[in-house]
């Protein structure tokens, strides 16, 4: 299948890359390959989407480029060269059920059916429910701290810490602290720790700096050192010098540098430094 990967267009090529990415240490790297390229000169393939379905969408612009930001290559041997939208499919794609999730009385959905469709195999749907927690605010958060059990997968765990973040109450950043950070999974981890770094959230320094110290996984702790840094706490430079000590990989590295001087306590690090 093509989860986890993505796809990029190549305007003046006339094709459609696919990049497969995995992780390197704290950062990825990607297997790139031509997905399908066209030979027609004006073919001028400008953005890939992914529909409800699972389906691709390819959005090709013709010549109509040429009028707005007068790109040469936009306009070759058709003067009239119209834009168009092609879909790709798999040929043994099973035809899905309400994609859109347009069935659900959203209206009337509880905090608690909601929370539910986080674990809907529906990518749609599931970002609908997320926004339908939103909407309701703290009266999610009970719900949505509920969803962090081994009922619900990892994925869903990622989505109830992006819904709790859209939420912003104290009480919602609470969850992500205790729950997102706690969480068996890398992933939930480097979600929880990038919004409460977003959110500049002070409570969460504590878990923050406990986490950096006990975690082995580099993409964690690169995450986990940026938040420490967009929270802007001085609490935390003993603990990302520590972590220098052992940061082999330079992605990790980087981040509790820079970090470090975004916290900007020179006179503090230079304290630190000769403990």
């Amino acid at each position: 299948g093509f989860a986890n990967n993505l796809f990029t267009a190549q305007y003046n090529t006339h094709r459609i890359l696919r990049h497969k990415l995995s992780r390197e240490g704290a950062s990825f790297k990607t297997q790139d390959e031509v997905f399908f390229a066209v030979k027609n000169e004006d073919f001028h393939p400008t953005d890939v989407l992914e529909d409800a379905d699972g389906s691709l969408l390819i959005v090709e612009t013709g010549s109509w480029y040429m009028e707005g930001l007068f790109c040469p290559l936009s306009l070759v041997t058709n003067t009239v060269a119209k834009g168009k939208i092609y879909r790709i499919k798999k040929k043994s794609a099973k035809p899905v059920t309400d994609p859109y999730g347009n069935d659900i009385q959203w209206a009337t959905l509880t905090p608690q059916e909601a929370v539910n469709y986080l674990k809907n195999d529906r990518p749609f749907v599931v970002a609908r429910a997320k926004q339908h927690l939103i909407d309701n605010g703290e009266k999610s958060i009970q719900a949505l701290e509920g969803a962090f059990n081994n009922s619900f997968p990892a994925t869903a765990h990622i989505q109830a810490i992006f819904a709790l973040h859209g939420i912003k109450s104290a009480g919602a950043l609470q969850v992500i602290t205790q729950k997102g950070l706690q969480d068996d999974d890398t992933e939930v981890q480097i979600a929880a720790a990038r919004c409460l770094g977003i959110a500049q959230t002070t409570s969460a320094v504590p878990s923050l700096r406990n986490l950096l110290s006990r975690t082995s996984s580099a993409p964690v702790r690169r995450q986990v050192a940026t938040a420490l840094g967009q929270i802007g706490d001085a609490a935390a430079i003993p603990d990302l010098l520590a972590a220098a000590d052992t940061a082999s990989d330079r992605f990790v590295r980087h981040a509790i540098i820079y970090s470090l001087v975004t916290i900007n306590q020179p006179s503090l690090v230079k304290q630190a430094l000769n403990h």
